[in-house]
């Protein structure tokens, strides 16, 4: 993992003065992962639909919801098709067509990296609905792996923004979820936007830093970011995201190029490293 370089010397609270933000209670490991993997990549379900003409098409008729979560209800969430259009909502719904339940979190975490672990699903009765969404749509995410080649320039689009947004929002659910490591490097930065571009264009996402709290959106910020990285291309982008290239190398090879405070750029890299670390550790890569 990444080295931590904000080395800020806290100082005690003087009497009188009021008290600072509190971290959030941490999550245990496993757990924190699945909250990241159904708030960070489910979601990504609403950027394949949204891509697929023929998906669109297909799913338009569908009023349903499909349940993910772990044996005792925590955590859980669920895809929900309604007159056309699919969201992910966190929680879970009351009458779903389909659940698909995992045992316990290291289960869950292991199916969204790849691993051939099956969850029991109920619902079979809606064979149709369950195929269309495990072949269609859960399939494209296999695109998120770092050994997927793209065929397209549509697919690189693709990968690009779904790689994008899982990044910012994970970020955001694990300064929620008490990583310490994330709440360490942001713990002293007030109100300061980072944004995410190609090309200074979409795909873009940005996320604004509170004194430890995150808050993900998509789409470039309306207001000038305190850092700002931007890929030189859909190429580009897809070298550093995938890890191919780092992001030092990154910078002297033109691929990427920061905006505003460049020595922050450091920490920004640093945080997109910690992301990788906690959903794709070294043990699980192949």
């Amino acid at each position: 993992m990444a080295e931590d370089n904000d080395n800020v010397v806290e100082q005690d609270i003087a009497e009188g003065a009021p008290a600072k933000k509190q971290p959030p209670v941490p999550m245990e490991s496993e757990t924190l992962r699945s909250v990241t993997f159904l708030a960070a990549a489910l979601p990504l379900i609403e950027e394949i639909v949204a891509s697929d003409a023929a998906l669109q098409k297909k799913v338009s008729g569908w009023n349903c919801a499909i349940q993910f979560k772990v044996k005792n209800d925590i955590p859980a969430a669920y895809v929900l098709f309604e007159k056309g259009a699919v969201s992910v909502v966190q929680g879970t719904h009351d009458k779903p067509v389909i659940t698909m339940t995992f045992k316990n979190c290291a289960d869950m975490n292991g199916f969204f990296t790849g691993k051939m672990i099956l969850p029991k699903i109920s619902g079979m009765s809606h064979l149709i609905i369950l195929m269309t969404f495990l072949m269609k749509m859960m399939m494209k995410m296999k695109m998120l792996m770092p050994e997927y080649k793209c065929k397209t320039e549509e697919e690189k689009l693709l990968k690009v923004r779904m790689m994008l947004y899982m990044v910012a929002f994970a970020l955001q659910e694990m300064s929620r979820g008490g990583d310490d490591y994330i709440y360490r490097l942001t713990k002293t930065a007030r109100k300061k936007i980072i944004e995410w571009t190609v090309n200074q264009e979409e795909p873009a996402v940005h996320v604004r830093i509170d004194e430890g709290d995150i808050k993900a959106t998509k789409g470039k910020t309306k207001r000038r970011p305190y850092v700002g990285m931007d890929f030189k291309d859909l190429d580009a982008a897809l070298k550093v995201l995938s890890s191919e290239v780092g992001a030092l190398d990154a910078t002297r090879q033109q691929l990427v190029s920061f905006r505003g405070t460049a020595e922050y750029g450091i920490k920004v890299g640093n945080l997109m490293t910690r992301v990788g670390n906690l959903l794709m550790p070294v043990e699980e890569e192949k």
